[in-house]
């Protein structure tokens, strides 16, 4: 089990890290660029790869080489992590992505998708056992969670529904590997910060779910089946269904998240949309690692690191990707998210 030294040790690497990390005036000039091309100067000046070619091509390829920057994050920080297998809370994310994509390819006969190569286990190895239909090569959650998805995909069509059950086995497969740590201060850090973000996964659920209107008691029957395990029970989320938004905003009002459902819900009564409410919880979780990362012996510091070193590349994609797409200005700084703050 790893001591306190240990843990004292990498943390004192992650402060000395924090300096590569963007300030936002660095974002806003990414943004103030005139041209998607004259942003690339920009980002190796600060630390990034340098970039090949010229104009728009340029851009769509170094656009496509920000995902292995992103990985390389990770890897860095499993290199000199006391338990580095607690990391690959990140990389599950990209193999239940990637099962998913898959879903929607099955089910739309689309053979064009492009699966990660970022997630604990091969992307051929998971398409080769949907493609198969033999799923023993996979972890146990997701082989169980895989052929739910399929049998449900062939009696109804919807891939949708079927990537709800692979969300659940992805928080089951989370809270499995929160309980691989060795000390009990990480454990309960980490389930912490999973149990956040199911609670979030289900307000946004939530919401969805009432913007669509469903009948015949299909809204709850949904609910039940994306409902994934946090803090908030399934009831609460249940009831909420079909409360007015200043109900729901005094039901959650006694949560970590009355602020981003009363914000969240009245900005979508204006636009329609529940991507700002998606980027206030984008924000709150981020803020909140930046406050537990303050702690000088433990896992949290690198975790904060990780996660604000991925939405700065995060927030590149978005601006590249918005100027590539003539986005206005104003438009891509509201999708701005919140950056790592640094200590």
């Amino acid at each position: 089990m790893p001591g306190i030294e240990q843990y004292a040790y990498a943390v004192g690497r992650i402060r000395a890290m924090e300096n590569r990390l963007f300030g936002k005036s660095l974002v806003e000039r990414l943004i103030d660029a005139s041209t998607p091309s004259a942003c690339l100067p920009i980002l190796t000046d600060a630390g990034y790869p340098p970039f090949e070619g010229a104009g728009v091509p340029a851009v769509r390829a170094y656009v496509n080489r920000l995902e292995e920057y992103e990985e390389n994050v990770i890897a860095e920080l499993k290199s000199f992590a006391p338990e580095p297998e607690l990391f690959n809370l990140f990389s599950l994310k990209t193999d239940y992505f990637n099962a998913k994509l898959i879903i929607k390819s099955l089910n739309n006969h689309d053979s064009t998708f492009r699966l990660s190569e970022y997630g604990t286990i091969s992307s051929k190895e998971i398409k080769r056992a949907f493609m198969d239909g033999n799923y023993d090569s996979l972890p146990a959650n997701m082989k169980k969670a895989a052929k739910e998805a399929i049998e449900l995909l062939a009696t109804t069509s919807k891939a949708q529904l079927a990537e709800l059950i692979l969300d659940k086995a992805y928080f089951e497969d989370c809270y499995e590997l929160c309980n691989k740590a060795g000390r009990r201060e990480t454990r309960k850090f980490l389930k912490g910060f999973v149990r956040m973000q199911a609670d979030l996964a289900n307000i946004t659920t939530m919401l969805r779910i009432r913007q669509r209107a469903l009948t015949d008691n299909a809204d709850i029957s949904i609910m039940q089946m994306a409902y994934v395990t946090g803090d908030i029970s399934q009831e609460v989320f249940i009831k909420a269904l079909r409360e007015d938004n200043q109900k729901i905003v005094t039901i959650f009002a006694k949560t970590p998240y009355g602020r981003l459902v009363s914000e969240g819900t009245e900005k979508c009564d204006v636009t329609g949309s529940l991507s700002h409410f998606e980027k206030l919880c984008d924000d709150f979780i981020m803020l909140y690692l930046t406050e537990a990362g303050k702690n000088p012996f433990g896992i949290e510091a690198l975790f904060a690191y990780a996660v604000g070193r991925m939405r700065e590349i995060a927030n590149i994609r978005l601006v590249l990707i918005g100027k590539l797409n003539n986005l206005p200005t104003v438009a891509i700084r509201d999708r701005i998210r919140e950056l790592r703050v640094k200590k």
